[in-house]
Parts: C-alpha cells; structure tokens; sequence
C-alpha cells in the first residue's frame, strides 16, 4: 500500500492541487466541531433510472462511473472550477476467493481528481471511467497517510467532497431463498466530509437512488435541497442528450432560472430623466450632507479617510469653478491621471460639475499610451498629483496638481457652479488598453451615464 509506486503516483496526481471548496450561503458560527448531519433523498424516477443505465451501456462502462460524473459536474457547477478535487469511497476488499466474506470495513477514501476541458456527456463519462481505472491499483492508500503525503496540515481538508456508490449484489442471492422476500433496504450513516453523495441501486426494482449527506455547519437545508435539484438536472440532461456539450448546459431548475432571469433582473426604477449625474449628487449631498460619501483606505499606511457628502460637493465645486476659469464647459475634455484616492472622485465630480467631459488615464500605462491617448483627445487641461508629473509624457495641457495645487483651487466658491451641459453632451471618454494596437476612445454622454448609473 505505501510502497515507492504508489508514493509516486499519487504525488503526480496531486501536485499543486487545491481543495474543490464548495460556495457556502452562510458564515458558519458554530463553535463545537462536532458535525450536525442533514439528509435529503433526491428522488429519481424509474424512466430516468432506465435512461442512465442506457448511457452507460452507450458508453460501456459500469453505471457508477455515469453517477460519477454527474457528481464530478455538480462539484465543479458548486465550486466555479474546472480542476475538481473529490473524494471517492473505494471498496478494499481483498480480491480472493470468499474474499467478501471477511468481516469489517473495507473502505478507504481516494481522492479522485479530474481536469473538465469541455466535452460531450458521453466524453466525461468515458473521461471519468478512465480516471476511476487508472487509481484502482493505489485505491488502498490510507486516506490519513495522502493527506500527509501531500503536506495538508490537520486542519486543511485534502476533500471537501465525497462520493460512494453501493449495490449490494448479496440480495440477489437472498433472494433463491423459498419464502424469503425482501421488502427493501435502506443504509444509514454519517459523514465527516462537507458534502457526501451516496448512490445506490435498488436490487428488487433496479431503481436509482441518491442521498444527499451534508455538515449543517457548513451547508445549510436550503442550499442542500438547492444542490440536490443540480443532481436532478444533471442526470437529467446527460441522459437525454449524451452527445451535447456538457459545458454549455444549464442545470439550473425552473424556480432557480425565475429568480436570475426575472425576479432578480427586475430593476427597472423610476429615476429623474432630465438631470445630469453631478446634479442628482447635488440633490442627495442636499438631502444628508453629513453622510458618508466616500471612504479611501491606503493600503500602505493602512491611513483610513472619508469625505461626508457636503465635504466632497464644497470640493468638487470649488475644482469645477477652477476649471471653468481655465476655458472647461460643455464636451471639453479634462484628462484625469490619478492613483486611486479621494482626489480622484472629487476630481471626476469637479470636472462633470465644470460642464466637461473627464478622460481618465491609468498613471500605470506606458508613457506611449498616455502621449496618444492625451495628443487624440486633445485635453486642453491635465489633472493630476505632484508625485506623478515627472514620469508623464510630453504634452501641451495645462497640468494642475489636485495635491500641490490645492491651496489656490481652495479659494474658489463652495457654490454649486452653473453649468450649461445637457444630457447630449459627453461626460467621459474612456479607451481601451491598447493591447491589441492604439487604444480607442469611446465616448459616453450624460444619458449614458445616468442610465447605467440607475437602470
């Protein structure tokens, strides 16, 4: 079991591999470590039992390896990744006469890893099929001994996942017993894992059924019953159309598909449709000036700053006024190369409230970005920051300093300035990174903006 092959193949098989972790609904708070179990039977119908079976015959191979990967799918769906990491509870029976004679437990868990590139159903099947065949000579290696192996500390799960499948083939041998008859059967247990999905076939109707085992601690009911209509849609899906993309499949059920599409995409509002975006500012600073309007957090000092709503207008206005001085109205561009700061939303504020349009250029770009971007908006004005001048390019603007420039622009009026603009004319001019050539400019209006701002 621990010989240098299986080391070896398991070290491959989990290098650099990262927990599949499951999204949760709810901060867990509990306290015990004891797990409080929850259980959902998800039901599967015969006619879908018969059509599972049908796709493992299609795919010839062993109905487990179709459950598989409907679990393998429904962990990658849960966790948003394409490299899923899951348990597997393998049977260690010895294989040797009379070898499921032996009393105890036999099972071990493995983990099962699992690449999901795209693909028909068909394909993952096939995929998982393989996946399953290659680890069943390393199945043995004890579960407590990879999580070492892989230099997981006690605490860091290797799974949080897990999947069993079971058919007891000794009820078909009960069941050449005279007078016997064997009403059903039905297995009970815990789970230390998240999430655990116990499959099983009925041996009398040869029915599907799957039970769902999950640490309440960590998932809630909803999300459990949530996660077993993902197991129905899957199964579902994957029997109907084997040869469809599995990829491109939604598995989300009827009242799920309600809540995106509809209930939550319903945000349509009534908002004022003849007022610019700095003039509904204006309105709501009117409304709680002493409100918290914006909050910076520099990252280095851990400095933390805030400007109430009247704070953050008296600024921008005074800066608007400044640039109305300088020749700024209607559709004149005003470039704005900031780091990110409180000076660059009274910077944007100041600029709209000027009557112009503001072209925000990222201080990071490389200068031959930034020379195009401020030769083809041709920004008569540059705002900026004292620390980042020398390292711009040549240009013709007149700079101002939002930092170094201050005490002069502070002698303007606190006053909302009057503005000329319209809802026609341009509030900013954003380009692209100019990645795939020259950046591009695009030019957004007032309406645009509000629109997007509210709708």
């Amino acid at each position: 079991m621990r010989s240098p092959e299986s080391q070896n193949f398991w070290k491959q098989k989990l290098a650099g591999c990262v927990t599949t972790k499951l999204a949760r609904w709810v901060v867990s708070h509990h306290t015990t470590d004891k797990p409080d179990i929850g259980f959902l039977d998800v039901p599967i119908s015969p006619e879908l039992s018969k059509k599972l079976q049908k796709l493992a015959r299609l795919a010839e191979v062993p109905l487990k390896n179709v459950l598989l990967a409907a679990h393998i799918r429904v962990m990658s769906l849960l966790s948003g990744e394409s490299d899923v990491l899951t348990g597997l509870e393998s049977n260690g029976r010895l294989e040797e006469a009379d070898g499921e004679k032996t009393l105890g437990i036999h099972l071990n868990t493995v983990p099962l890893r699992l690449q999901l590139t795209g693909g028909t159903w068909l394909e993952l099947v096939q995929q998982v099929f393989a996946a399953e065949r290659e680890l069943l000579p390393f199945r043995r290696y004890p579960y407590a001994d990879l999580h070492q192996l892989v230099g997981r500390q006690a605490l860091q799960p290797l799974v949080e996942t897990v999947f069993n499948y079971t058919h007891f083939h000794v009820y078909e041998s009960l069941q050449s017993f005279k007078d016997l008859e064997i009403l059903g059967a039905r297995g009970f247990g815990e789970t230390h894992f998240t999430l655990r999905s116990e499959f099983n076939l009925n041996h009398a109707s040869e029915c599907i059924q799957l039970d769902l085992e999950c640490d309440l601690t960590q998932i809630t009911h909803a999300q459990l019953e949530t996660i077993g209509s993902y197991f129905t849609e899957t199964l579902t899906a994957m029997s109907a159309q084997p040869l469809a993309r599995y990829e491109s499949q939604c598995l989300l059920g009827d009242r799920q598909r309600q809540m995106l599409l509809v209930e939550w995409n319903n945000t349509a509002t009534q908002y004022p449709q003849d007022c610019c975006i700095h003039q509904h500012f204006e309105a709501i600073a009117a409304q709680h000036p002493d409100a918290i309007a914006v909050v910076f957090a520099d990252v280095e000092t851990r400095h933390v700053a805030s400007l109430t709503y009247q704070q953050l207008n008296h600024r921008a206005n005074a800066l608007a006024h400044y640039l109305q001085g300088l020749g700024v109205g209607p559709d004149v561009p005003v470039a704005l190369c900031v780091e990110r700061s409180l000076e660059m939303i009274v910077g944007i504020l100041g600029i709209l409230k000027a009557g112009g349009a503001y072209v925000p250029l990222d201080p990071t770009y490389p200068p031959e970005n930034l020379a195009f971007m401020l030769a083809d908006a041709q920004v008569p004005v540059l705002l900026t920051q004292a620390r980042l001048v020398a390292n711009l390019p040549a240009h013709t603007a007149q700079t101002v300093c939002l930092d170094s420039d201050w005490h002069i622009i502070a002698q303007e009026s606190p006053e909302n300035p009057r503005s000329t603009s319209t809802l026609e004319n341009l509030a900013y001019i954003i380009y692209t990174s100019g990645s795939t050539g020259q950046p591009k400019g695009v030019l957004v209006t007032q309406q645009n903006l509000v629109h997007s701002t509210f709708v």
